[in-house]
Formats: structure tokens, C-alpha cells, sequence
């Protein structure tokens, strides 16, 4: 019969789990969390089982590791026109211009118009070439797609990688090519014109 005056302790095979129970806490301060679909999933740092996982706080969710924010690739720095605001330089049919409102500009005898300027995302234009022929349309984007009007038909080269810088047309042959080449610091279009 037990004595009423013992101490009440757990029979001698529960010991093991206590005592596992009781390191668990004390590594407690070694494991970090991963909220994971809604809830907290608890890691050890050292890759243990549950007993070095961290204590759940006071709200039932295992405290949180703070993060650091992803290093981001700066974008490239806005461009320039070589030719600035100076229209007359595109009468020989080649040039790079800063645009911010509509203008019509004088090109290898013929007209660049730009009708309307959206800062930041599009250029409205018209062309019409010396030689007849001409039409119209809206460039968009900075990645350097091309528009190229000959005499007789237009043709459109769209951009390779939208990360890069766009590199300038190439001349071709009895055309007008066009190009949005980007936005600069003061939100102008950066048009680059090059006749063939």
C-alpha cells in the first residue's frame, strides 16, 4: 500500500519522455519558422526532430524569423537624345530626339509627326515620306521595337530581350526607320530616326 505522506511522481518508465520534454524546451531558443500555406511550420536550424523545434508563442504560432528583402537589379538609367530638343538635326533623315508633346518634325523631305505623347508609356506619330507614302501608328515600350516605312510599305520589327537596352536601327535601304528608344529624367519620348 503507499504511504499518503510520498510525494506523488510518475512511475520510473514515463521518466524518459519528461525528461526529453524538458530538453525540447531548453533547445527551444535554437529552431527558426517558416509560415508555410496559411500556417506556421516550425525547422530547426541544425535539421533536429520536434524536440528542437521553437516554443509556440502566447498566439499558438511559432515566432518568426525576420527576412531579408531580395537584392532587385536596379533598372538602367533613363536615356538621353543625343540631339536633345534640336528637330532640325532630323532633316537629314537621322537623329535622336527628346519629345514631349506633339511636334512635326522635318525628315529627308518628308514629315514626322508626333500627334500625341503619353509620359511613360506611348507615342502617337504620322510620317509622310518625300517619295509618297507614309502612314501612322503608336510605339509603345522601351524595348526598341522598330518601324520602318518605305515608299511603298511598312514594316514592323519587334524587340528581342525587354531588359536591354535597345541598340539603334541599322540604315535600310530607301526607308525611315523609327524607334522608341526609351523615356528620359524628364518623362520626353527618346525617338531615334535613321534613313536608309
Amino acid at each position: 500500500m503507499n504511504d499518503p505522506a510520498a510525494p506523488l511522481l510518475p512511475p520510473r518508465r514515463h521518466w524518459p519522455t519528461a525528461v526529453v520534454l524538458v530538453a525540447g524546451l531548453l533547445l527551444a531558443g535554437c529552431g527558426s519558422a517558416t509560415p508555410e500555406r496559411g500556417g506556421s511550420t516550425a525547422t530547426s536550424a541544425h535539421g533536429g526532430s520536434a524536440a528542437s523545434r521553437p516554443a509556440a508563442t502566447a498566439t499558438g504560432k511559432a515566432p518568426a524569423t525576420p527576412t531579408t528583402p531580395a537584392a532587385s537589379t536596379p533598372p538602367p538609367p533613363a536615356p538621353t537624345a543625343s540631339d536633345g530638343r534640336r528637330y532640325a538635326a532630323c532633316a537629314d533623315g537621322t537623329c535622336e530626339v527628346a519629345v514631349a508633346r506633339p511636334v512635326d518634325i522635318a525628315v529627308n523631305g518628308g514629315t514626322f509627326s508626333v500627334t500625341k505623347v503619353k509620359p511613360g508609356d506611348s507615342v502617337d506619330f504620322e510620317v509622310t515620306l518625300a517619295g509618297g507614302g507614309g502612314g501612322s501608328g503608336t510605339m509603345k515600350g522601351t524595348c526598341g521595337t522598330i518601324v520602318r516605312f518605305y515608299p511603298g510599305s511598312t514594316s514592323l520589327i519587334t524587340c528581342g530581350d525587354a531588359d536591354s537596352t535597345p541598340a539603334p536601327p541599322s540604315p535600310a535601304p530607301g526607308a525611315l526607320s523609327l524607334q522608341l528608344a526609351g523615356w528620359d529624367s524628364d518623362d520626353a519620348s527618346v525617338l531615334r530616326l535613321v534613313s536608309g
